[in-house]
């Protein structure tokens, strides 16, 4: 099996994260990022669910992911990844109910606020959203607990102010959701140097 490289670096003057993934296997799943993500892939055939459309994406294809569309991908061809990503930061003022869910977990609070059933309140968050008012709640989590990484907090810190219920809680949904520890992606904010990890 060839081994997973993956090599992240932050460009302190264009404020941006650049990835290039070798040999990855790893499925993502259904998430969203508030910012700009533009990818290239360079080998493998992945399955990609883009705000509810399937598609099926593969070398030499250019993906433009904008703040807020919700996809998930997986290898469909029984191979591997090779990528280059990268993220133009994107600031945006959040809405008033989805600021108050990335604050209160409970689904009776998310109800109280929108004044919703919580049947209705699922259905009408993941039309809205394309996600599920839990994977909302994940997703606003990892950003978040990606702004204090990036800041020099550290990662059993970070998973504490983001609820996480410990580091390998933490460590391992972020390794789900963007492919590295908190240890590899906290690296590439030291000095605008390479990781590989």
């Amino acid at each position: 099996m060839q081994k997973e490289i993956r090599t992240v670096c932050y460009d302190d003057d264009l404020h941006l994260e650049a990835y290039r993934f070798e040999g990855i296997a790893q499925p993502f799943p259904n998430h969203f990022h508030d910012f700009y993500v533009i990818g290239f892939i360079e080998a493998g055939t992945r399955c990609l669910s883009c705000k509810n459309k399937e598609y099926t994406v593969g070398q030499g294809n250019i993906l433009l992911f904008h703040p807020n569309d919700n996809h998930s991908c997986v290898q469909c061809d029984g191979g591997t990844l090779d990528s280059r990503n990268y993220i133009p930061e994107y600031s945006k003022e959040i809405e008033k109910t989805c600021t108050f869910m990335a604050e209160h977990i409970t689904l009776d609070n998310l109800c109280k606020c929108s004044g919703l059933s919580n049947s209705t309140l699922l259905r009408a968050v993941t039309k809205s959203k394309g996600v599920t008012p839990y994977r909302y709640l994940q997703t606003v989590r990892i950003g978040k607990a990606k702004e204090l990484l990036e800041q020099g907090v550290t990662a059993a810190s970070a998973a504490i102010q983001t609820g996480f219920s410990d580091q390998s809680h933490f460590s391992n949904f972020l390794h789900m959701f963007i492919g590295l520890s908190p240890a590899a992606y906290k690296r590439i904010f030291k000095g605008g140097g390479r990781n590989h990890g």
